[in-house]
């Protein structure tokens, strides 16, 4: 193990395998033990992340796809709020929710309809729309094919309005699914506690292509950090882990039942999801449209 980044000690701890494949991908899941939110919990994450690199899939210079899901950075969003003269104490406000949204690229001609028509059903379903504007990204910082692949970036945020479901993340997340289905946008998350950011390249490119990530009032409490190691599923940016529930790291070899059983239960899968895609989506709708908590749900799949 002379060649190994690992020190000696602790690979006395390791499976053979962990010792001598490096081949999956990164996974990072950074905790303030204290509660308290902090910019450096954020920062240090996709440090790991680029660490990790060898955990990678990485062709001409271009990573599969690197993401990190956090907790809503209220600090920031209080600074946006207040720079649509909107007062800033809402991004505080338990209800208070952020959607982050991508448009395909095929779909890109048409973005600003979308967002339009988007933004009339959120607010047709009683939610009060705050703030629907392009998020702020770096286009050059991305490779080629990253470039040929980028979907248009949309931050949404708002109230709970007129809703009155008492689960209003479960009320979101049908929502997602619908709006989903009907324009045929990608949510990388939609709810009240979390945000997800997540580019086709390296942890480098991440935090160039959304430079909020190094503002130092990007403050989270948890942070999950996913480096794709893409094996059967083409790199694209819908793909990117984290979703909006989970990071994973292997392959399902039992996919092709799950999916079976899904449609059973009557959970719609996309066709052109990956795998680890299709576990994040059922287990969201056992989480919130059949009543299980996370590890109930994480047993049962």
């Amino acid at each position: 193990m002379e060649d190994s980044v690992i020190p000696q000690a602790v690979t006395l701890f390791l499976h053979p395998i962990d010792r001598n494949e490096r081949d999956a991908c990164a996974l990072i899941c950074a905790v303030r033990k204290g509660g308290q939110p902090t910019h450096g919990n954020v920062k240090r994450t996709i440090e790991a992340l680029s660490r990790m690199g060898h955990r990678s899939g990485f062709i001409d210079g271009e990573g599969d796809g690197v993401g990190v899901l956090t907790d809503i950075p209220r600090q920031l969003w209080m600074k946006k709020l207040a720079a649509s003269r909107l007062p800033s104490a809402l991004a505080t406000n338990p209800d208070f929710w952020v959607a982050h949204v991508m448009i395909p690229v095929a779909e890109r001609d048409q973005a600003i309809e979308i967002k339009s028509r988007l933004v009339q059903i959120l607010s047709e379903t009683g939610l009060e729309v705050l703030v629907a504007k392009r998020g702020d990204v770096r286009s050059y910082e991305l490779g080629a094919q990253a470039q040929r692949n980028e979907p248009d970036f949309w931050q949404i945020a708002g109230l709970r309005g007129a809703v009155t479901a008492d689960n209003l993340e479960g009320f979101l997340f049908n929502l997602q699914v619908r709006l989903e289905n009907e324009l045929g946008v990608h949510f990388p998350s939609f709810s009240t506690h979390s945000v997800v950011y997540k580019v086709q390249g390296t942890a480098e490119i991440l935090r160039r292509y959304y430079p909020e990530l190094r503002d130092p009032t990007f403050a989270s409490t948890v942070t999950l950090g996913h480096a794709r190691y893409s094996t059967n599923t083409n790199p694209i940016f819908e793909r990117v882990q984290p979703f909006g529930l989970m990071g994973h790291n292997g392959e399902f070899n039992t996919i092709s039942r799950f999916r079976l059983e899904a449609a059973m239960l009557g959970i719609p899968l996309d066709p052109n999801n990956s795998d680890s895609q299709d576990v994040d989506r059922v287990l969201h709708t056992l989480c919130h449209n059949f009543g299980l908590d996370l590890i109930e749900a994480m047993e049962l799949v």
